[in-house]
């Protein structure tokens, strides 16, 4: 797949936006990003941000994971693609370690410690949700 031609901010940024979108925070088709002397905001959006430069915008409508209007200076209106639902799915059902180990975290039949999950994929925060913990990177969440 082609997202292993993205760059890690550029992963962290598509990966937030899917999961934002798919839990009702955003609106796939219309995605107001401003950036102002005090930061990046979304239209709407009541959550916090994560910094969101031009340039990572600009190549990820390149490579077709969004579809974004640059015609006004600092407010971009940008939408999600087919490619950019596709590209999270993979990084959340398949993520390997070394050429012999493959774990899969959507339908993985090894129970392994949080601690053991933490070292394995390098990540963190924890946050609890729904009475479960999850690991995270920058609030984004696989499953």
């Amino acid at each position: 797949m082609a997202s292993n031609n993205l760059t890690e901010r550029q992963k962290t940024l598509l990966n937030w936006l899917v999961q934002e979108v798919r839990s009702g925070k955003l609106e796939e088709d219309e995605i107001w990003i401003f950036q102002t002397f005090e930061g990046t905001g979304i239209a709407g959006y009541a959550g916090n941000v994560p910094e969101i430069k031009t340039t990572t915008l600009q190549a990820l409508d390149r490579m077709n994971y969004l579809t974004c209007d640059f015609s006004q200076k600092n407010l971009y209106k940008c939408s999600l693609t087919k490619l950019a639902y596709e590209a999270f799915d993979d990084t959340c059902s398949t993520v390997s370690k070394s050429s012999d180990e493959t774990v899969s975290l959507a339908h993985s039949s090894r129970i392994i410690t949080l601690e053991k999950a933490i070292q394995f994929f390098q990540v963190s925060p924890l946050i609890q949700r729904y009475d479960t913990w999850a690991v995270t990177t920058y609030g984004v969440e696989c499953g």
